[in-house]
This record gives C-alpha cells, structure tokens and sequence, in this order.
C-alpha cells in the first residue's frame, strides 16, 4: 500500500504547498497518467518544468459562443440540455485555440472518455509494483481501455502536429503572427508549440514532439472540464435563484448597450457578474482536492511527521 495524507484544514494545505517545492517536486505519476505518458514517450515531470503560459487569441470564442448562441435561440422556449451546449462550446473555444479549428466529434468524445480514466481508481495505484494489481486491472478491462484510448489519442495528436509542421513549411512563422495579430486564426497553440520545439536551445536540453502532444492534452483535458463544470454550475445557481439571474442581466444590459457581445474593455464594469463567479467557485469548485503529490525527504506540516515517499493529498 501506498502511505498517504491528506493536509486539512485550508491552514496546513497552505503549510504543504509553501514547503520547499524540492521536498514535493511533482506528482506521483498514476498507472492511468504512466499510461498517458508511455503513449508519447514523455514524462509528467518534463511538460511540467516546460510548460508555457496558455494564452491566446479571442477569434475562436466568439466563433463557439456565436454557434450556441444561435443554438439557443432556435430552440426558443422549448426545454435544453444546458450540459451539452456548454461542453459544446467549451469544446468549440479550446479546440479553435489549440488546434486552429474543431475537429470532429470523435476526437472529442475520446478526450472525453480520457478525462473519465484519469479520475478512475486503479488497483495498480493503491498496490504499486504488484502483480496483484496488475492482474485485477486486466481482469476488470481497464488496462487494455486505457492503453487503446491512448494510443488513438496519440495518432490524433501525431497528425494534428504533422499536419502543422507541414504548414510551418509552407510560410515562415512571422507570417502566422502577423495574421494573428489582424484577428485571423493565422497562429495556434501547435504552432507556438512546433515553434518552441524546433528552437535549438530547446532541442538541446530535450524537448521533443512528444512534449508537444503530451501538452495538447494536458491542455483539452484540463481546459474542457473544468470549464464546463463551472459554467455549467454557474448556469445552475442563476436559475436557482432568479433575483441573482436578473440583476446579472440588468448589469450586463447597462454595461454593454446596444453591442452584440461583450467586449474586454467591459469586464471590469462587471462587478456584479464578477461576484456571481467568485461565489460559483466558492459553491463548486472544480477540483476541491489539489493533484496528490509524492515526497521525496521528511519534512513537517502542523506538529506532524511527512516521511519520505509519502503521498499528499491537499484538501483546497
């Protein structure tokens, strides 16, 4: 068995997470994650220490939040399945901003099913090293589940980086900028990535195509669903509590006028709308439990003894 704590009360999760980062460097990679891993050849650790800052464009929101818009509106009063238009549009808006345009339903269904074998318990996780372990996952289907949704992950990613690479043949990078800089959905998050890639500081200390795939991932699986869950609940609590509803409209009436969409410039006038989300995250947030992560000397948190090589779970 694999010792493990959980740090509680929010005091002495601050306690762990303000302790040297060379006491807890990186997560304990799970069997699911190992999976993921071996799949591109990459390691948790790597993407984590080359992990760039994700930003971008706004071009492929307003595209996404155009399309359920319309949705929405041809539905008139009938009944919706707000879930769906919401991972739709979530889905629209990281796919557009990642990829440079949405991919087919497949794909996405399969990022979705990868989303569901990360928060899956498994038994080589709870037994690590042990055959027991390894039998009851292959008895129960999910060893051969996860390596064969990994690897067609991993053909999906393979291409969409190909396919870019090509492209970057094709046109120098200033070209991509400059397109991006006009609001044209010239540049992506592959491109950056490509970009990053073939630089030769970076190819020298090791960062592959498979760091590539494994951060498009890292960013459809982290992306999509907790944004979908806080919109999702943000959805809920409105029609909850209709008085809450009606004044976040009349904010954004008064804010934003006769203008089809709200701008950037209008965010921060929003302060009721602000609220309305900090209050969401309060109720729901997307990950009350912070990514365990795996000590690798002794050290103390609260008056309590952290052996080495111990599991911590933060309760956030």
């Amino acid at each position: 068995m694999t010792p493990s704590a959980v740090a509680g009360p929010r005091r002495r999760g601050h306690g762990c997470c303000r302790t040297d980062t060379r006491t807890w460097p990186s997560p304990p990679i799970a069997t699911t994650s190992a999976t993921c891993a071996s799949s591109s050849s990459s390691s948790c650790s790597a993407c984590a220490a080359s992990r760039p800052p994700v930003t971008g464009p706004s071009n492929g929101r307003s595209i996404a939040s155009n399309r359920t818009g319309r949705s929405l509106t041809r539905n008139g009063r009938n009944a919706v399945a707000i879930n769906e238009h919401i991972f739709s549009t979530v889905d629209g808006i990281i796919g557009t901003f990642a990829l440079g345009e949405t991919y087919a339903a497949e794909e996405f269904k399969d990022i979705s099913e990868t989303m569901d074998l990360l928060s899956s318990s498994s038994a080589e996780d709870f037994f690590p090293g042990s055959v027991a372990g390894r039998l009851v996952d292959r008895l129960t289907g999910l060893a051969a589940r996860r390596e064969a949704i990994f690897r067609k992950l991993d053909r999906f990613f393979e291409r969409i980086v190909d396919q870019h690479a090509a492209a970057d043949d094709d046109g120098p990078a200033a070209a991509r900028r400059k397109a991006d800089d006009k609001g044209s959905a010239g540049s992506d998050l592959v491109h950056e990535l490509i970009d990053l890639w073939k630089m030769e500081g970076n190819t020298k200390q090791g960062f592959t195509k498979d760091h590539v795939k494994a951060m498009l991932l890292d960013t459809f699986v982290g992306g999509i669903t907790t944004t979908s869950v806080t919109l999702h609940w943000a959805m809920s609590e409105l029609i909850r509590n209709p008085r809450v509803m009606k004044k976040a409209q009349d904010e954004i009436r008064a804010v934003v006028g006769e203008k089809e969409r709200v701008q950037h410039h209008d965010m921060p006038k929003l302060k009721y709308l602000k609220m309305v989300v900090k209050e969401t995250f309060r109720l729901h947030p997307p990950a009350t439990l912070l990514v365990p992560r795996e000590t690798t000397r002794h050290f103390k948190v609260g008056g309590y003894d952290i052996p080495e090589k111990t599991k911590v779970i933060v309760n956030a």
